[in-house]
């Protein structure tokens, strides 16, 4: 080969490759790059499945977004369960909840046992509700007489004698 040709040949490599499947490479000669071309793998990119992001259908974090996890395979994607999606719920404005979730929600929670010491606590546990729970729960606050769970003695047993 001539100077000229090597210097070409030089320039070409490495090169990357990719495959469907598996995480990209990088080859530094002809040779390798037939290793690899006989594994699958291509000199054209490859849009790869994983990884990619999968959300809860319901949690969201404290900015009323939905919780997201990253996922490696199919495997693990299928571990997560049947609350993760690939889309994210749209976006919950906490600011405008903590208008709607006021201290009386603090109390009705307090009065349940839940350890809640504020609004904002108020507002992320609701937030962490699916939406037909989140209905219910401001439904059952209204409706609530501000007693506690706890105010109830237990009736007394009669003792066998």
């Amino acid at each position: 080969m001539s100077d000229e040709l090597m210097d070409v040949v030089a320039k070409a490599y490495p090169k990357k490759m990719f495959h469907r499947l598996k995480s990209m490479v990088t080859v530094s000669d002809k040779t390798e790059e037939t290793a690899m071309v006989a594994q699958g793998y291509t000199l054209r990119y490859l849009h790869q499945e994983y990884p990619k992001a999968m959300y809860h259908i319901s949690k969201r974090d404290k900015t009323g977004q939905s919780i997201s996890q990253v996922v490696k395979s199919q495997g693990e994607e299928e571990a997560l369960g049947s609350d993760w999606i690939n889309e994210p719920q749209p976006l919950i404005e906490v600011n405008r909840l903590s208008d709607d979730i006021t201290d009386r929600h603090v109390h009705y929670l307090q009065a349940r046992g839940f350890r809640v010491l504020d609004v904002e606590g108020a507002v992320n546990y609701f937030i962490s509700l699916p939406e037909d729970m989140q209905a219910q729960f401001l439904e059952d606050v209204s409706k609530w007489n501000g007693q506690s769970t706890f105010d109830q003695a237990p009736a007394e047993k009669k003792r066998k004698k």
